[in-house]
């Protein structure tokens, strides 16, 4: 490396020894007027102007090992220019060079963001290490722009995982390039189950593991297990669940607004296509659809609709009781059903408009959260899966 202690940029560029290394065929094309206006009016435009020269300097197939280490004597000097417009435009000449040294790849990462940025998304002389100790002292911008990266290592994506925020580990599960282990994803679904933007962008993933593919197909939206059922493998019973469920949401939206004897006719077809099931009801109960749970409850246990009503509003719990282990409804369930009707008969559900069922939605799940003290996790989960 050639030493030039107390040299200014100016006198580098104007001293024989860097002109000897310097017009070769890999010529820098910093012009005479260039220099003049660095002594002149020393501007920042002028000294960006210069660093981007320098730049495509370095990237020319020509250039020899002298030229490269001036070159890098003058990017060193320029990376730790006052302004920023100057150190931006080295971070962004150099973002993609292998030529750039690792120690102002390592400064300008550690610069302002509107620097680094540059160099954190591509930056190939960083090391996973460098990568990992800028993930950790960083902010939330940087972070991103790493986990943007192009071939994010396991290792790098496991720090992201572990300790960014859902808007950078989103990010990096956008990244199709980066390589994310089996369990770093159940971390992060671990982490982030509640995340909308989190479940949004690992669905999308361009390859899921069965069994991460099984487990998010019980947390994302319908809309996003649709997206699980077509572009990912999933096991057959957990695709034939989805499609199902998908299948009943569809036929309880077509009936609302229906006339009660509209609604009796839909729930006869499918009985007679064998398309009526227990769970068909619990959703139309569970949207305030009472008309169909009604209809559909009569025709499962075989009995009139007046029957039905009689056994589903018994003052007390054994008629309903008996109801629902007619109709095959999982005694798991009835706490569900209770808390459903309870609302039920507290509103009546005058407008279907979409607001208004999410409304209902939202409180039978509150009310069945409070009723329920002591169940476990998993069959909390089999419930609430009816409610959406």
């Amino acid at each position: 490396m050639y030493e030039w202690k107390n040299v200014s940029l100016t006198e580098i560029l104007e001293s024989s020894l860097f002109k000897g290394v310097a017009m070769g065929n890999a010529a820098l094309k910093v012009e005479k007027d260039d220099i003049e206006r660095l002594h002149k009016q020393p501007l920042a435009s002028v000294r960006a102007l210069v660093a981007n020269k320098v730049a495509c300097y370095m990237e020319s197939p020509d250039l020899t090992p002298a030229g490269l280490e001036i070159a890098h004597d003058i990017i060193r000097i320029m990376a730790a220019d006052v302004e920023v417009m100057v150190r931006r435009s080295v971070a962004q000449s150099l973002r993609r060079s292998k030529h750039l040294p690792r120690d102002v790849a390592l400064k300008l990462a550690y610069d302002v963001e509107a620097v680094a940025l540059p160099i954190l998304t591509d930056a190939i002389v960083l090391t996973d290490d460098d990568l990992i100790d800028i993930l950790q002292k960083e902010s939330e911008v940087k972070q991103k722009a790493i986990a943007v990266r192009a071939d994010v290592s396991e290792r790098v994506a496991s720090v992201i995982v572990t300790a960014a925020n859902e808007n950078v580990v989103s990010a990096l599960m956008n990244n199709a390039t980066a390589q994310i282990s089996d369990a770093c994803l159940e971390q992060a679904i671990n982490r982030f189950s509640e995340g909308n933007l989190f479940k949004e962008s690992i669905v999308k993933r361009h390859r899921l593991p069965i069994a991460i593919a099984d487990r998010l197909a019980a947390l994302v939206s319908d809309r996003l297990q649709d997206y699980l059922v077509e572009h990912h493998k999933l096991s057959p019973n957990i695709s034939q669940d989805i499609m199902a469920r998908s299948r009943e949401r569809s036929v309880i939206q077509l009936s609302f607004g229906r006339r009660p004897e509209e609604i009796e006719e839909m729930v006869k077809q499918l009985a007679e296509s064998e398309r009526l099931a227990p769970s068909l009801a619990l959703r139309a109960l569970c949207t305030g659809n009472l008309a169909f749970f009604e209809a559909a409850m009569a025709a499962l246990a075989g009995i009139s609709i007046i029957n039905a009503r009689k056994l589903i509003y018994d003052p007390g719990i054994a008629g309903l009781k008996s109801l629902c282990e007619t109709v095959k409804i999982a005694p798991l369930c009835l706490p569900l059903v209770q808390s459903a009707l309870g609302i039920v008969q507290e509103i009546q559900m005058v407008d279907y408009g979409n607001k208004s069922i999410e409304k209902f939605r939202a409180r039978v799940v509150a009310r069945l959260l409070t009723s329920i003290d002591d169940m476990n996790e998993k069959d909390m989960e089999y419930l609430l899966d009816f409610v959406r």
